[in-house]
Protein backbone atom coordinates (compact mmCIF):
# COMPACT_ATOMS: atom_id res chain seq x y z
CA UNK A 1 0.00 0.00 0.00
CA UNK A 2 2.82 2.05 0.99
CA UNK A 3 4.61 1.15 -2.38
CA UNK A 4 1.38 2.12 -4.96
CA UNK A 5 0.98 5.47 -2.74
CA UNK A 6 4.78 6.50 -3.78
CA UNK A 7 4.24 5.24 -6.91
CA UNK A 8 1.07 7.30 -7.37
CA UNK A 9 2.66 9.93 -6.22
CA UNK A 10 5.72 9.85 -8.68
CA UNK A 11 3.52 9.42 -11.65
CA UNK A 12 1.16 12.50 -10.92
CA UNK A 13 4.23 14.85 -9.77
CA UNK A 14 4.51 16.12 -13.22
CA UNK A 15 0.96 16.65 -13.43
CA UNK A 16 0.62 17.98 -9.93
CA UNK A 17 3.65 20.64 -10.96
CA UNK A 18 1.54 21.68 -14.07
CA UNK A 19 -1.61 22.68 -12.03
CA UNK A 20 0.55 24.47 -9.31
CA UNK A 21 2.30 26.45 -12.09
CA UNK A 22 -0.72 27.07 -14.18
CA UNK A 23 -2.71 28.09 -10.60
CA UNK A 24 0.08 30.34 -10.13
CA UNK A 25 0.21 31.94 -13.89
CA UNK A 26 -3.69 32.52 -13.21
CA UNK A 27 -2.75 34.53 -9.88
CA UNK A 28 0.12 36.35 -11.30
CA UNK A 29 -2.40 37.07 -14.40
CA UNK A 30 -5.27 38.43 -12.26
CA UNK A 31 -2.80 40.61 -10.33
CA UNK A 32 -1.72 41.95 -13.93
CA UNK A 33 -5.46 42.51 -14.45
CA UNK A 34 -6.37 44.23 -11.26
CA UNK A 35 -3.06 46.81 -11.11
CA UNK A 36 -3.90 47.24 -14.98
CA UNK A 37 -7.09 48.51 -13.86
CA UNK A 38 -6.41 50.58 -11.09
CA UNK A 39 -3.61 51.80 -13.11
CA UNK A 40 -6.26 53.26 -15.94
CA UNK A 41 -8.58 54.32 -13.27
CA UNK A 42 -6.11 57.22 -12.08
CA UNK A 43 -5.54 58.23 -15.51
CA UNK A 44 -9.26 58.31 -16.01
CA UNK A 45 -9.41 60.21 -12.62
CA UNK A 46 -6.55 62.48 -13.68
CA UNK A 47 -8.11 63.58 -17.41
CA UNK A 48 -11.05 63.91 -15.71
CA UNK A 49 -9.82 66.50 -12.88
CA UNK A 50 -8.11 68.35 -16.30
CA UNK A 51 -11.25 68.42 -17.91
CA UNK A 52 -13.00 70.44 -14.74
CA UNK A 53 -10.54 73.07 -14.79
CA UNK A 54 -10.32 75.14 -18.03
CA UNK A 55 -7.54 76.40 -17.73
CA UNK A 56 -4.99 73.56 -18.09
CA UNK A 57 -5.60 73.47 -22.00
CA UNK A 58 -6.01 77.07 -22.20
CA UNK A 59 -2.77 79.74 -21.97
CA UNK A 60 -4.34 82.46 -19.98
CA UNK A 61 -1.74 84.57 -20.26
CA UNK A 62 -3.43 85.93 -23.57
CA UNK A 63 -5.77 87.18 -21.42
CA UNK A 64 -3.96 89.54 -19.07
CA UNK A 65 -2.64 92.84 -19.98
CA UNK A 66 1.11 93.15 -20.75
CA UNK A 67 3.57 92.79 -17.44
CA UNK A 68 0.74 91.45 -15.48
CA UNK A 69 1.33 88.15 -12.95
CA UNK A 70 -1.73 85.92 -12.71
CA UNK A 71 -2.40 85.75 -8.73
CA UNK A 72 -5.77 83.35 -8.82
CA UNK A 73 -7.81 81.68 -11.25
CA UNK A 74 -11.73 80.34 -10.33
CA UNK A 75 -14.10 78.71 -12.49
CA UNK A 76 -17.71 80.18 -11.37
CA UNK A 77 -21.54 79.30 -12.64
CA UNK A 78 -22.85 83.12 -12.54
CA UNK A 79 -26.29 81.87 -13.37
CA UNK A 80 -27.73 78.33 -12.45
CA UNK A 81 -28.25 77.23 -15.70
CA UNK A 82 -25.23 78.84 -17.40
CA UNK A 83 -22.45 77.40 -18.50
CA UNK A 84 -18.86 77.86 -16.56
CA UNK A 85 -16.98 81.03 -16.98
CA UNK A 86 -13.48 81.90 -15.59
CA UNK A 87 -12.31 84.35 -13.28
CA UNK A 88 -8.66 85.67 -13.59
CA UNK A 89 -7.32 87.67 -10.85
CA UNK A 90 -4.29 89.77 -11.78
CA UNK A 91 -1.68 92.51 -10.77
CA UNK A 92 1.53 94.40 -11.81
CA UNK A 93 3.68 96.32 -9.74
CA UNK A 94 5.47 99.14 -10.39
CA UNK A 95 7.67 100.24 -7.15
CA UNK A 96 5.11 100.06 -3.84
CA UNK A 97 2.05 100.80 -6.40
CA UNK A 98 0.45 97.67 -8.06
CA UNK A 99 -2.45 97.71 -10.82
CA UNK A 100 -4.91 94.87 -10.13
CA UNK A 101 -7.68 93.26 -12.11
CA UNK A 102 -10.29 91.07 -12.79
CA UNK A 103 -11.18 89.62 -15.90
CA UNK A 104 -13.99 86.92 -17.00
CA UNK A 105 -13.39 84.55 -19.46
CA UNK A 106 -15.83 83.07 -21.38
CA UNK A 107 -15.72 80.66 -24.39
CA UNK A 108 -12.42 82.27 -25.53
CA UNK A 109 -13.12 85.65 -24.87
CA UNK A 110 -13.31 88.56 -22.33
CA UNK A 111 -16.65 89.35 -21.26
CA UNK A 112 -15.98 91.42 -18.10
CA UNK A 113 -13.04 93.51 -16.93
CA UNK A 114 -11.96 95.86 -13.88
CA UNK A 115 -9.13 97.16 -12.99
CA UNK A 116 -7.95 99.41 -9.65
CA UNK A 117 -4.50 100.41 -8.30
CA UNK A 118 -3.34 99.91 -4.09
CA UNK A 119 -0.07 100.67 -2.19
CA UNK A 120 0.82 97.26 -1.19
CA UNK A 121 4.40 97.01 0.35
CA UNK A 122 4.39 92.71 0.06
CA UNK A 123 3.82 92.93 -3.90
CA UNK A 124 0.91 91.40 -6.08
CA UNK A 125 0.18 88.39 -4.88
CA UNK A 126 -0.47 89.81 -1.66
CA UNK A 127 -2.48 92.73 -3.58
CA UNK A 128 -5.59 90.44 -4.87
CA UNK A 129 -7.46 87.95 -3.89
CA UNK A 130 -10.67 86.63 -5.21
CA UNK A 131 -13.18 83.49 -3.53
CA UNK A 132 -16.12 81.84 -4.85
CA UNK A 133 -19.69 81.91 -3.13
CA UNK A 134 -23.04 80.50 -4.15
CA UNK A 135 -25.97 81.49 -2.90
CA UNK A 136 -28.90 79.25 -1.28
CA UNK A 137 -30.44 79.29 -4.86
CA UNK A 138 -27.47 77.79 -6.17
CA UNK A 139 -26.31 81.01 -7.99
CA UNK A 140 -22.40 81.91 -7.69
CA UNK A 141 -20.79 85.08 -7.49
CA UNK A 142 -17.08 85.97 -6.92
CA UNK A 143 -15.80 87.77 -4.14
CA UNK A 144 -13.09 90.68 -4.95
CA UNK A 145 -10.44 91.38 -2.51
CA UNK A 146 -8.42 94.15 -2.60
CA UNK A 147 -5.33 94.50 0.27
CA UNK A 148 -3.31 98.31 1.09
CA UNK A 149 -0.18 97.81 2.75
CA UNK A 150 2.20 100.29 4.41
CA UNK A 151 1.95 101.82 7.82
CA UNK A 152 -1.16 99.47 8.32
CA UNK A 153 -3.08 97.16 6.22
CA UNK A 154 -6.52 97.46 4.92
CA UNK A 155 -9.09 95.69 2.82
CA UNK A 156 -11.68 97.02 0.54
CA UNK A 157 -13.89 94.38 -0.92
CA UNK A 158 -16.86 93.62 -3.57
CA UNK A 159 -19.22 90.84 -5.16
CA UNK A 160 -19.35 89.89 -8.69
CA UNK A 161 -22.40 88.47 -9.94
CA UNK A 162 -24.78 87.96 -12.66
CA UNK A 163 -27.72 90.40 -13.26
CA UNK A 164 -30.22 89.70 -16.65
CA UNK A 165 -27.15 88.12 -18.76
CA UNK A 166 -24.52 91.36 -17.38
CA UNK A 167 -21.99 90.95 -14.97
CA UNK A 168 -22.28 93.69 -12.02
CA UNK A 169 -20.95 94.60 -8.83
CA UNK A 170 -21.94 94.89 -5.24
CA UNK A 171 -20.05 97.54 -3.25
CA UNK A 172 -20.88 96.84 0.40
CA UNK A 173 -19.18 100.47 1.65
CA UNK A 174 -22.26 102.40 1.80
CA UNK A 175 -23.53 99.99 4.09
CA UNK A 176 -20.68 99.12 6.34
CA UNK A 177 -20.41 102.85 6.81
CA UNK A 178 -23.55 103.36 8.05
CA UNK A 179 -23.25 100.22 10.72
CA UNK A 180 -20.25 102.13 11.84
CA UNK A 181 -21.61 105.60 12.13
CA UNK A 182 -24.40 104.54 13.52
CA UNK A 183 -22.40 102.48 16.36
CA UNK A 184 -19.99 105.94 16.25
CA UNK A 185 -17.20 104.08 15.25
CA UNK A 186 -14.75 105.00 12.08
CA UNK A 187 -12.80 102.84 9.68
CA UNK A 188 -9.07 102.37 10.06
CA UNK A 189 -8.62 99.97 8.34
CA UNK A 190 -6.77 96.30 9.53
CA UNK A 191 -10.61 94.37 8.69
CA UNK A 192 -10.79 91.31 7.46
CA UNK A 193 -12.58 89.70 5.27
CA UNK A 194 -13.68 85.77 4.99
CA UNK A 195 -16.64 83.41 3.53
CA UNK A 196 -18.40 80.49 3.95
CA UNK A 197 -21.13 79.38 1.55
CA UNK A 198 -24.10 82.11 1.05
CA UNK A 199 -22.25 84.24 3.61
CA UNK A 200 -19.51 87.08 3.85
CA UNK A 201 -17.65 87.89 7.16
CA UNK A 202 -16.09 91.44 7.58
CA UNK A 203 -14.56 92.22 10.93
CA UNK A 204 -13.29 95.41 11.89
CA UNK A 205 -11.53 96.78 14.65
CA UNK A 206 -12.85 98.87 17.05
CA UNK A 207 -12.15 102.68 16.47
CA UNK A 208 -13.99 105.75 18.37
CA UNK A 209 -13.94 108.55 16.42
CA UNK A 210 -11.41 110.47 18.63
CA UNK A 211 -8.98 107.28 18.51
CA UNK A 212 -5.52 107.00 16.77
CA UNK A 213 -5.10 104.23 14.59
CA UNK A 214 -2.49 102.64 16.55
CA UNK A 215 -5.46 102.27 19.72
CA UNK A 216 -8.42 100.64 18.82
CA UNK A 217 -10.96 101.07 22.29
CA UNK A 218 -13.90 99.54 21.11
CA UNK A 219 -15.41 96.01 20.87
CA UNK A 220 -14.48 95.35 17.11
CA UNK A 221 -17.36 94.87 14.82
CA UNK A 222 -18.38 91.60 12.87
CA UNK A 223 -20.83 91.94 9.94
CA UNK A 224 -22.08 89.51 8.12
CA UNK A 225 -23.61 89.78 4.70
CA UNK A 226 -25.47 87.55 2.95
CA UNK A 227 -25.30 86.62 -0.70
CA UNK A 228 -29.19 86.12 -2.55
CA UNK A 229 -27.65 85.69 -6.01
CA UNK A 230 -28.50 89.30 -6.75
CA UNK A 231 -28.04 91.48 -3.85
CA UNK A 232 -26.09 91.36 -0.51
CA UNK A 233 -28.07 91.61 2.88
CA UNK A 234 -26.65 92.50 6.09
CA UNK A 235 -27.52 89.73 8.12
CA UNK A 236 -26.06 90.10 11.12
CA UNK A 237 -24.08 92.54 13.21
CA UNK A 238 -22.31 91.76 16.48
CA UNK A 239 -19.82 92.95 18.58
CA UNK A 240 -16.85 90.23 19.84
CA UNK A 241 -15.30 90.27 23.39
CA UNK A 242 -13.12 93.16 24.14
CA UNK A 243 -10.72 94.15 27.13
CA UNK A 244 -10.28 97.99 27.18
CA UNK A 245 -5.81 98.22 26.46
CA UNK A 246 -4.53 100.84 28.67
CA UNK A 247 -2.12 102.43 26.07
Amino acid sequence: MGDMDDNAFHNNAPRVGAIFKSGLSDMIRAQLFALLLVGLGQVCHAQQKRQESPATNVDLSRFLPPNATLVMQLSVHFAEKSGSETVLAYASESGPSVTTGTRVIERGAVVFEESASVINGAGAADAIKIDKIKAHNGTEGIIVALKSSGAGTATEWHVLMMVDGKISRLDPRRVRANILQKRGYQDWGYNSVTSNGEYIVETQPGYSRATARCCPDRPTIEMTFKFTGTSLLVDKVAELPFIPTKW
